[in-house]
Order: C-alpha cells, then structure tokens, then sequence
C-alpha cells in the first residue's frame, strides 16, 4: 500500500509540463502600417522606419505556470534567427521587432524569450503588443511587406479531454507547441525616392539678339533662367548629367550651331544654377530632392562658335539623365 501511495504521488499534479492552459485565446494581432514608406540608399543600417502605436488582444490568455518556461518568436516571413530579436521580412535589408509588455522589451527568437512563472501563477497575456520595422542592411531596392509575420509560441498543456465532472484527468494533459499570439500586417510598400519629368520636353526661348551684339569667337549675349521641372517622390541626393549628340569641339557646355538653314556661327550654351558651363556627360549635384515639386535650375545663353556671326534661326537639342548618388 506503501508503494501504491508514492505512485499516487508521483502523478498527482500537472508533471508533465510547467504551463496548463487556464482561459482564454491566443491573439492575432494585426498591425497597420502607412501604405508606402520612402526609404532611401544612404538610410542609416539601424533605423527605425516605423513603429506602431499598442495594441492589446481583444481576449487575454491566462496560462498556469510554474518555474521559468522557454518560448518565443516563431518567423513567418523568413528564417528564425537562433537568438536575436530581429526577423528577417524577405526583403533583404529590412527585419522586424516585437516590443513587449512595452518599449522597454523585445520579444527574443524561440526558445529564448522566458516566461516566468510561479507555484501555479497565473500568467496573463493582455497588455498591447508594438510592431517596429528595422534597416538591417544597405537599402538596394524597395519592396512590399504584407501578410503573417510570425507566432510567439510556447509549449504548454492543455486538456484533450475532460471528465463529466468538467475535470481534467491527469492522463489528458497533452503538450505541445501552441502560440501565445500571431502577428500579421496590412500591406506596406517601401518605396525608393524617384523623381521623373513634370515638364517633357523643357523648351528654353531664348531672345531675339543683333548680330552686332557679338565680338568674336567665344562671346555671349541673351543669356536666360530657365528650370528643369521634376515630380519626386521622398527625400535624395539628386544628380543630373546633360548631353547632347552636337558637342561644340572646344567649348565646354556648348552645343553647335544647327547648320544649313540657321544662324551661322552662333550655338547654345547651358550653365548650371551657379551660372558655371557644364561639362555634357558628367553628374551636377541638384542637392536633395523634395517630396513633390522639384526644379533644378540652368542658364541657357548664345555662343559665338566662329568669327562671324549671320542673322537666323537657332536651335539646339540637349538631354538629361537623373541619377541617386
């Protein structure tokens, strides 16, 4: 009878596992980020892009747990790290982080997140959960984030069948890996900043001049502002490189007179925003860009190419090329 007591003993209670369901639901929660996000490549490895305000579970689970339990972030949307508290997104310079119970705390890859636990406390999961999105990585590309993130999860018993009684028998508590919350999110696109053409093409009229105004090969007259109109998207760095396919030998920033029909002897020469020739074929920095309307300002003036000048028409043709330094 002896032996039958201690056997008794030794299953009384819930051994198999230092957590038991109590009530309650594991949450999903769903986050809401902005739907585009500008990121740009010199965006600091480190930056915190987005973070979103608390939100608790609309039903807290409560767990019974004894001693300190392993648990933690189960990835969705990459690989899990081994340790560590960012998860990768699948975009390769951005991860995820979970902040909980607050800010001061984030939630640790699986198994590495403790859940503590008394003789039999209950734990309650209900305060709110925060989303922070991360620069890992140089930022190459944009990219879209959307769907589940991934699951906290912990392996903890609960009871696959009870008595009549509403009873669990010792023999039906089962453990296995269950979550304690799931996170997802709305749809996000991280977006490179771009700038395109607001005015395609830039017409540049320039005034009518006298012949007698010019003094031999290299003079200048009629010299005019003119801007190049972009629609950008975010904040950049911006550089613009002119070309042109009638580079005046010789003369730096100048395009050739237009040939039989036009003015002889007098071409078109663009300067930047600092009134400087510019070199076709090498990058002007334009500065950094802003959201929306941007111009970049130029100067276009006649040239005299040769040592005389006859009255006509002008024109000259130049393109540009936007780059992101």
């Amino acid at each position: 009878m002896l032996l039958a007591g201690l056997l008794l003993l030794a299953l009384a209670g819930h051994a198999r596992a230092e957590c038991h369901y109590d009530s309650g639901a594991a949450a999903t929660i769903s986050f809401t980020p902005p739907a585009t996000i500008p990121v740009s490549p010199d965006t600091a490895v480190g930056t915190v892009l987005w973070t979103s305000a608390p939100i608790a579970p609309t039903e807290s689970l409560v767990l019974d747990c004894s001693g300190t339990n392993g648990s933690g972030i189960a990835n969705s949307a990459g690989p899990t790290p081994a340790s560590g508290t960012l998860f990768p997104t699948g975009i390769p310079w951005l991860s995820y982080q979970v902040l909980y119970p607050d800010s001061s705390h984030v939630l640790q890859a699986d198994p590495n997140e403790p859940v503590e636990g008394g003789n039999g406390t209950a734990v309650t999961f209900s305060v709110g959960y925060a989303l922070q999105l991360v620069v890992t990585a140089p930022v190459t590309s944009g990219g879209t984030l959307s769907g589940q993130l991934g699951v906290w999860q912990m392996a903890y018993s609960t009871c696959a069948e009870y008595n009549p009684g509403g009873n669990c028998p010792n023999s039906r508590w089962v453990e296995v890996m269950r979550p304690l919350a799931t996170f997802t999110t709305s749809s996000v696109m991280f977006v490179l900043p771009t700038c395109k053409a607001a005015v395609d093409p830039t017409v540049v009229a320039l005034p009518t001049v006298y012949t007698s105004g010019f003094t031999g090969a290299g003079s200048v007259s009629g010299q005019t502002p003119f801007n190049v109109q972009l629609t950008c998207t975010g904040k950049t760095d911006l550089a613009i490189t002119l070309a042109t396919s009638n580079r005046q030998t010789g003369a730096t920033g100048v395009i050739a007179p237009g040939g039989t029909g036009f003015a002889q002897n007098v071409g078109v020469q663009i300067l930047d925003g600092s009134g400087n020739p510019v070199t076709f074929g090498t990058p002007i920095s334009a500065g950094q860009t802003a959201n929306g309307t941007f111009s970049v300002p130029f100067y276009a003036r006649y040239y005299q190419t040769g040592a005389y000048v006859s009255a006509g028409k002008v024109t000259a043709i130049a393109s540009y090329t936007l780059t992101y330094p």
